[in-house]
């Protein structure tokens, strides 16, 4: 449901795939159902990025971002149920990277993107960086339901302006995690563990 905000699509989601997963054994579950799962669980771990910028406060970023990691985790299951093992590699790797990816993307120069985007994201990321920490118990609830838009805005505006740098030719991987066939490249000297 695109009309929500990231938040509550991402909990209303996992608390749908909570009962589903409670409901059945994965042997009682058919290989189309667990497919679409796989594509369900998908598309929530590429929200947990986003979904951390629009707490204002630290604390609430940081539980957002928590999320991540099970739920790649669980994904990743899927993926190696359905015989996937380079997506759930894949999978495993955007997990692990939210937090960082998070964290550093913000602090980025964004040097391999022409000038003009990069200029733009650069202002947009350091707003978003600089928005003080204000918590919903601030003492003026205006200021924290302002607060709360502006950073809903900058931060969709950083992800629209991300989305079309990746439709420009060579940047299509822009801020993504790594593919399994350059996960695998660290692989040719020996065995990675994961």
């Amino acid at each position: 449901d695109e009309h929500r905000d990231v938040r509550s699509r991402l909990h209303g989601a996992m608390n749908l795939l909570k009962s589903i997963d409670g409901s059945k054994t994965m042997c009682d579950v058919d290989l189309l159902t667990k497919r679409k799962l796989l594509e369900v669980y998908i598309s929530l771990v590429s929200l947990i990025p986003r979904v951390a910028y629009f707490g204002l406060d630290l604390e609430s970023r940081l539980k957002s971002l928590e999320i991540g990691q099970s739920l790649a985790t669980t994904c990743a299951s899927y993926a190696l149920q359905l015989t996937q093992p380079e997506r759930a590699m894949e999978i495993l790797e955007q997990g692990r990277a939210i937090f960082w990816t998070h964290a550093l993307k913000l602090r980025s120069q964004f040097d391999d993107i022409p000038l003009e985007y990069r200029r733009r994201l650069l202002g947009l990321a350091q707003q978003l960086e600089k928005n003080g920490d204000i918590t919903h118990t601030f003492p003026d609830q205006r200021h924290v339901e302002q607060a709360i838009a502006l950073r809903r805005k900058q931060s969709g505006e950083f992800n629209t302006l991300v989305e079309h740098v990746r439709s420009l030719p060579g940047l299509d991987r822009f801020m993504l995690h790594d593919t399994y066939s350059a996960l695998a490249e660290v692989a040719n000297k020996g065995p990675v563990v994961v």
